[in-house]
């Protein structure tokens, strides 16, 4: 929590241009240290620092309710904090594998809950702190991201090469779509129009339309690409790739490469600033957050945090 372990490297123009940025925190699970790590992006100041359970991963946001959600894939457990005073409000013990996680905003705020040994999906109801259904999905489900207005919840089943969509309110199942190798981490367009879909195995991006439900593009965009986030405007996507240790821009609508950016050390997982100027990466093997910033495409700050950094999940907000 010493200021000092924050290095900062801004010119006098990027000072003066954030300070007109949105500001967001950004809740980053550090897994080898069983702590996360809070900042105030994009100044970089560490807002806090406190100790969960052992080997957090995946984080989800839930700011109508004043939650913050953390998946224990060591312990199997799911942790739920208060996003203001970082006090541990319940844990729920799931006897699995909990991984991806995320939150329907809506007034019940349900969350959604990747189980990579059952190959599963847990729903667990925040009032009551219980498990409350079970959905059953293909192998190894790792990112999971819900659409609120359109009821759907898209899963990706990394050892079946597969997404599957589930209904949000019925335990029905819409489809199961077959993608490239290792679909690992998902992205929703802003419109509901697109999942992006990374697949590690083979470092490709397969884009699903959300209306007929089938990959209507696959683009190779490095090694290992382990996450992407799609611009606000559903006009740019971003791919960091773990095996390159770089960020990738590319145009969504002609799916040509526009930038690439140079980044630390194992790259893992993306978020954009709301007023979408920033992306935000962590860097797993380097105990680092990246600012960057998408105008001048390049790193403009290097945060420190603590050990194995994953944030695997919606890890910022406003």
């Amino acid at each position: 929590m010493h200021h000092s372990a924050i290095t900062l490297s801004l010119t006098g123009l990027l000072l003066l241009s954030s300070q007109f940025a949105v500001a967001d925190y950004a809740y980053i699970t550090n897994q080898d240290d069983a702590t996360v790590s809070v900042f105030d992006l994009p100044d970089g100041k560490l807002v806090n620092t406190f100790s969960v359970d052992s080997g957090p991963v995946g984080v989800a946001i839930d700011n109508k309710h004043h939650r913050v959600y953390f998946t224990h894939p060591e312990s199997g457990l799911v942790t739920a904090y208060d996003n203001q005073s970082f006090e541990l409000l319940f844990k729920v013990d799931t006897f699995g594998q909990p991984f991806g996680i995320t939150v329907d905003h809506t007034a019940k705020g349900l969350v959604f809950v990747t189980d990579w040994n059952r190959d599963a999906v847990l729903v667990i109801n925040p009032e009551t702190k219980q498990i409350v259904d079970l959905l059953a999905v293909q192998e190894s489900p790792a990112d999971i991201v819900i659409d609120s207005e359109k009821r759907r919840i898209y899963v990706a089943n990394r050892e079946s090469n597969t997404v599957t969509i589930l209904d949000a309110d019925t335990p029905r199942k819409h489809a199961v779509i077959a993608t490239s190798k290792n679909p690992y981490s998902l992205a929703l367009s802003p419109d509901g129009k697109r999942v992006y879909v990374s697949t590690v195995g083979d470092g490709h991006i397969d884009i699903i339309d959300t209306e007929s439900k089938q990959v209507t593009d696959t683009i190779k965009v490095g090694n290992s690409p382990y996450d992407v986030s799609v611009s606000h405007d559903n006009k740019r996507f971003y791919v960091v790739n773990q095996g390159d240790n770089n960020l990738i821009t590319f145009d969504a609508l002609s799916l040509k490469q526009i930038s690439r950016i140079p980044l630390a050390k194992m790259p893992e997982s993306i978020m954009l600033s709301s007023d979408g100027q920033f992306a935000y990466v962590t860097n797993w093997f380097d105990n680092k957050l990246s600012i960057v910033d998408l105008q001048s495409n390049s790193v403009i700050s290097t945060l420190k945090t603590g050990k194995g950094p994953r944030a695997f999940g919606g890890f910022t907000s406003p």
